[in-house]
């Protein structure tokens, strides 16, 4: 298998971390902080290549004021109809709410990633809406999904009720042994 595009010892223990721990033993969400540039996207890939569990493809959250819920779901529903099921795609068609496809899908052992995920916070204190705390809410009622969701942003999550039940990873910029490895 080929290796990542990273190098930088918190890098590989981060996706091992991920893998070996998280995506087996850990809660439905994971919150993988860090500034932009320092490899939190190549991680995910990573992670999505070496996933023991059926890995979707990552989704990119755009950069708008006004990213709602039901985009995203929407955007989900597209990646997932591309990997074969359609029936969360079906169910938006028909108008129903996704959010009942969604704790079924993550009932599978299944690998969502969101980048950019600092698009839906709101204010420098990194707050979620309503619409958005609601959902993680009840995703940390259901401990035993199989399903997982990577979130990456470049912002500290805001520490809630709603984020408090999910681990918040935080990826550095390479130590200078690292750095200078990378240099030479």
């Amino acid at each position: 298998m080929a290796q990542p595009h990273f190098i930088g010892k918190q890098h590989h223990e981060l996706l091992a971390w991920l893998r070996d721990t998280w995506l087996s033993a850990g809660p439905p969400v994971c919150f993988l902080e860090g500034f932009p540039g320092v490899g939190k996207s190549e991680l995910a890939r990573a992670l999505l290549a070496k996933s023991p569990i059926k890995a979707l493809r990552m989704i990119e959250v755009p950069d708008s004021k006004s990213v709602t819920l039901d985009d995203l779901l929407l955007d989900l529903a597209q990646a997932w109809q591309e990997a074969g099921n359609g029936e969360l795609a079906e169910t938006a068609r028909a108008g129903k709410p996704l959010l009942p496809v969604l704790s079924r899908l993550l009932q599978q052992p299944v690998l969502i990633v969101f980048d950019e995920f600092q698009h839906v916070m709101i204010g420098q204190e990194a707050k979620l809406g309503p619409e958005f705390s609601t959902l993680f809410q009840r995703l940390a009622q259901q401990p035993q999904a199989k399903g997982r969701i990577l979130l990456l942003t470049n912002r500290l999550v805001e520490q809630a009720r709603w984020s408090e039940a999910f681990p918040k990873k935080r990826l550095d910029r390479l130590n200078e042994a690292d750095g200078e490895a990378l240099l030479t």
